[in-house]
């Protein structure tokens, strides 16, 4: 996931996350420069912090899918 600046147009954040991941560290990543942290809160959300301020997300992502296709599923198109 890449989040832009939209005013700027420049990329202010950068997240990977190869598997879905249950509640631990594997649940987070931070940015290169840790201004930004990424919570996979569950399935469907990612909270956004800013600047190490963790006491309520920045901004939260949902998903607008709920069921992605599997390989498997793709395989059959």
């Amino acid at each position: 996931m890449i989040i832009w600046n939209t005013q700027t147009g420049i990329e202010a954040a950068k997240f990977e996350w190869k598997k879905q991941s249950k509640e631990g560290p594997k649940s987070i990543k931070f940015s290169k420069d840790e201004k930004y942290c990424g919570r996979l809160s569950s399935k469907h959300h990612i909270e956004i912090y800013q600047d190490g301020n963790f006491e309520a997300p920045k901004a939260t992502i949902v998903a607008s899918i709920e069921n992605l296709a599997k390989k498997s599923d793709l395989a059959k198109l």
